[in-house]
């Protein structure tokens, strides 16, 4: 029996078949749309968290020999030191906010090739180019894609190249003697996306298996699939091999401590994470997170009723399950839709999987199911049961994504939350001596997370706010919520302020911590790490002594170096 066109992947459409003889001028024009389309969005838009691209700068420039022991993304920092090294050989010696922007630079071209990879394989799936358009403006204004790339992180460039495999897989021909080289290319490329950022290789078997949970089983297809996978695994064991080899790891425990360290001792996990996790990857959420966490924990310092859950989180929550439900239930209802509804769920379950095993809150996390989610809704757009209302539901998600996420994204937004900043550290500054610091209660402050969204601010140019003195950096957490020293805050604390005091500096401390709870807009959530609990925090600042005030309500006090202050804060530190 001849196969139908939905059994198929489409041919591209009339006008691109022809311009083939044409090329390269007419192939642009085609692509136009999802380029234009592009720029303009990300012209207009800009980061509300930059991630770890500092951390990424500082780590080339100030520690590159620390470069191959980042298992995740080592294929990033390699690429960050290549980019470093023709920067110095071109302008000199670039700063971390030039290296900065050198990989914030990477991150959006790779987003432009994510975006024309993706409209390539929607085009062909759906036959249509409003189908292809619809699905591409989706993806690009889902917000981990959208706010990852403007940053310089290893996420968009991972999945740039994962979507280059998932084409290479699509449009392999079998009558062609060149389709062993495709399944070799699309393997290859695989493996770097893992190599950039190691959570791909979840998503890897379902995009490796797509021909044959799409068009059915076949010796052909079993092969490419075969051969996509050996050459996945032997580029990645060249990759990780190499790395392990230079570091002298030659043995199972090594290799197991290698991979471990790219956790950074962080344990947070559950289900509700990962429900939230999935709705924050799409939708800007700003601090719904800590509503929701206030909610399920019944934080008893700044309580959350359904009621207030529903008016302002959980209602974009259930928007974004409410289209994934109707999507993944409309490919049910079709025999071909049931083919991608497989292929669909063999990328996203080990994802989803790992997600609520391990930090599931984080919207990056989800990235990885995007490719097979896109393009199963490329799918659902052009055939099946419930094609309308598919497709008002993707027209009305597309807007809704737009109204929520163009407004906490926007470049006027950006701009209004650096001004907040700059104002409560320009009254800090007035007060300001050599080897002073700062300390807020959680790393969520704006104030400390400043230099990491905002790295070519001019006073984060000058390296004041981000260079270590010792072993305490000049903006920090007390409280390292979940992380491994969070337990014993107050004996880290207090011999840091002992270093500070000893070279003459000055130690502001967030009145948050003398508050008797914190305040309703604080990322704090009693319960969320159950080895800290906010009494601890003001009963240990209280019986501190403070000289003066900066700020207003939301500002700091500075601890004074007396006696009094010196005898406590030597007891505690000594303390186990």
């Amino acid at each position: 029996m001849a196969e139908s066109r939905a059994e198929r992947f489409v041919p591209l459409p009339y006008p691109l078949r022809r311009a083939r003889a044409a090329w390269p001028s007419a192939w642009l024009v085609h692509y136009a749309p999802p380029v234009v389309f592009y720029v303009v969005v990300t012209y207009f838009t800009e980061a509300s968290f930059m991630g770890d691209t500092m951390h990424y700068a500082e780590v080339i420039m100030d520690a590159p020999g620390a470069l191959l022991s980042d298992f995740g993304h080592l294929l990033w920092l390699l690429s960050g030191q290549v980019l470093w090294q023709a920067m110095q050989a071109i302008g000199g010696a670039p700063d971390r906010a030039t290296l900065a922007a050198g990989l914030t630079t990477l991150c959006w071209i790779a987003g432009l090739a994510s975006t024309v990879l993706l409209y390539d394989v929607a085009l062909r799936i759906g036959g249509r180019v409003w189908i292809a358009l619809l699905v591409t403006a989706s993806f690009v204004w889902s917000q981990a894609f959208l706010d990852y790339a403007h940053t310089g992180c290893a996420y968009v460039p991972g999945l740039a190249f994962f979507l280059l495999g998932m084409r290479l897989v699509f449009l392999r021909d079998d009558a062609k003697p060149s389709a062993a080289l495709y399944d070799v290319g699309a393997g290859v490329a695989f493996a770097v996306a893992v190599g950039v950022w190691f959570p791909y290789v979840l998503a890897m078997p379902g995009a490796v298996a797509a021909p044959l949970f799409i068009h059915g089983w076949s010796r052909q297809r079993f092969f490419s699939a075969a051969r996509a996978s050996v050459a996945f695994g032997l580029t990645a064991i060249a990759v990780y091999g190499s790395a392990a080899a230079s570091q002298h790891i030659y043995t199972l425990p090594g290799l197991h401590a290698w991979v471990s360290s790219s956790s950074h001792g962080i344990t947070t996990a559950g289900f509700s994470r990962m429900v939230f996790g999935v709705g924050r990857s799409f939708v800007n959420m700003g601090n719904d997170g800590v509503l929701f966490k206030r909610f399920l924990l019944h934080d008893p310092f700044n309580p959350v009723s359904l009621f207030e859950l529903m008016r302002v989180s959980l209602g974009k929550l259930a928007l974004v399950y409410i289209f994934l439900a109707i999507v993944l239930l409309s490919l049910a209802t079709s025999a071909t839709g049931r083919r991608y509804l497989g292929f669909f769920a063999l990328s996203a379950l080990p994802v989803i999987a790992f997600a609520w095993s391990w930090q599931g809150g984080d919207p990056e996390r989800y990235l990885p199911l995007y490719p097979a989610l896109f393009v199963s809704l490329a799918y659902a757009l052009s055939d099946g049961p419930w094609l309308r209302l598919v497709r008002w539901s993707a027209a009305g998600f597309l807007i809704f994504l737009v109204i929520v996420n163009s407004g906490p994204l926007s470049r006027g937004a950006a701009e209004r939350r650096q001004a907040d900043i700059m104002r409560r550290l320009v009254e800090i500054q007035q007060s300001w001596k050599p080897n002073s610091h700062i300390a807020t209660v959680l790393w969520q402050d704006d104030i400390i997370s400043f230099y990491w969204n905002y790295p070519f601010n001019p006073i984060n140019r000058t390296g004041i706010l981000s260079q270590p003195r010792g072993d305490v950096p000049v903006i920090y957490d007390i409280i390292d919520r979940n992380g491994p020293n969070a337990v014993r805050w107050r004996q880290i604390f207090a011999a840091d302020v002992l270093t500070v005091w000893s070279r003459g500096g000055d130690m502001w401390v967030s009145k948050e911590a003398f508050s008797a709870r914190p305040r309703p807009d604080s990322a704090w959530v009693e319960g969320d790490d159950p080895t800290v609990t906010w009494p601890e925090v003001p009963r240990f600042f209280t019986a501190l002594e403070t000289d003066r005030s900066v700020g207003g309500e939301n500002g700091f006090l500075l601890l004074s170096p007396s006696m009094h202050n010196k005898r406590i804060l030597a007891q505690v530190a000594k303390t186990n």
